[in-house]
């Protein structure tokens, strides 16, 4: 349920990606890895204020998480709320992004290299998505409660966007456990 569900989102990025075109989704892409670039530089200063305001379920020495065991368990909490705090900047970043985007807004009726242009428009906007999913879903993996982690488990879509974006199913793992 949880793939379908997922792509669902992916055919409707890739949809929006079309219609915005190369050039538009072009300065939201670049918008987008600029507020992921600041993300990764600023999360770190929100991480104490969100322990007390957002719950974490700690796990036990039972807990059976698809990605995190052993030790890691033990600072599994840290690298919860680092990635809630990278997420509310992303998120927070993105719409500022938005927000500007409309000042481009006439790009999208340039038409760059016709029908290959609305193609890597489309491109562009999956590629963005699977990194927002890949982000989401790797904090969905670090919440130890049973449900999530056969949700997770039974959805081979979700294991593919947490472990084979290139560079930045990597790199969002080593941000976020870096800073216990």
């Amino acid at each position: 349920m949880l793939s379908f569900f997922l792509l669902i989102i992916i055919g409707f990025a890739a949809f929006r990606g079309v219609r915005r075109g190369l050039a538009y989704q072009a300065v939201l892409t670049i918008g987008y890895l600029t507020v992921f670039t600041v993300a990764s530089k600023q999360y770190v200063k929100l991480i104490d204020s969100l322990e007390l305001l957002v719950p974490y379920p700690q796990p036990s020495l039972d807990s059976k998480l698809l990605y995190y065991s052993g030790e890691q368990l033990f600072n599994l909490d840290h690298y919860f709320y680092a990635g809630v705090s990278f997420l509310i900047i992303m998120l927070l970043g993105w719409a500022l992004v938005r927000f500007i985007g409309f000042f481009f807004y006439e790009l999208i009726f340039i038409d760059v290299f016709h029908h290959v242009g609305k193609i890597l428009g489309g491109i562009l906007a999956v590629l963005v998505t699977l990194v927002t999913l890949s982000c989401l879903l790797n904090l969905l993996a670090m919440v130890p409660l049973g449900f999530i982690q056969q949700m997770i488990d039974q959805s081979p879509l979700s294991k593919i966007i947490i472990e084979k974006i290139p560079y930045f199913s990597n790199k969002i793992i080593e941000l976020w456990t870096h800073v216990a």
